[in-house]
């Protein structure tokens, strides 16, 4: 569940939670890393179908691995958006997002973890499409979200695999207690 902290020191330091580090990681790449996650992703959902933890909240203020899974299909769509617009527009700003209402009012937890994987995989291709054909001029391009912090095309693929990451560490500490 989102926790209103600012998550852009992950572009600076290796998070301390999950360990994820993306300082090194090659922009240039971004296309096969965000494959890579979300078929992480489509086979974490699946080795876990069966299992009834998997729609279930650890803790009352906890996403299950469904739910969570359900973000990352939605992180993935809102950044292929907004990849889009810093490829086609000007240092374009972000409107803020708040996962935890989008989680109410989808709402999250309804669908099966087999649909979620799918869906996560679609929107990961989604987005592999758009840096697969960014150059480094396309990767330095910027944007803004609206509570201040500036992305380039690069930083932000980087940022969000720390999120996708970050995320199935959240799934797996739930589903191994």
């Amino acid at each position: 569940m989102g926790d209103g902290r600012d998550w852009t020191f992950v572009l600076d330091e290796t998070c301390a939670e999950c360990g994820y580090d993306v300082r090194d990681l090659p922009e240039a790449q971004l296309a096969t890393l965000v494959r890579d996650t979300g078929r992480r992703w489509q086979v974490l959902l699946a080795g876990h179908a069966a299992d009834p933890a998997v729609r279930v909240r650890p803790t009352p203020t906890t996403w299950s691995p469904t739910e969570y899974g359900e973000h990352v299909r939605d992180v993935l769509a809102l950044y292929s958006v907004r990849t889009s617009r810093m490829l086609a527009e000007d240092d374009p700003e972000f409107a803020d997002w708040d996962p935890d209402t989008t989680a109410a009012e989808v709402p999250y937890g309804e669908v099966t973890p087999a649909v979620v994987g799918a869906q996560i995989m679609t929107n990961a291709e989604r987005l592999a499409v758009l840096y697969d054909w960014v150059d480094a001029e396309g990767l330095a391009r910027t944007g803004r979200r609206s509570d201040g912090p500036t992305f380039t095309v690069g930083s932000l693929g980087r940022y969000l695999l720390h999120d996708l990451n970050h995320h199935v560490w959240d799934v797996q500490q739930a589903l191994n207690g």
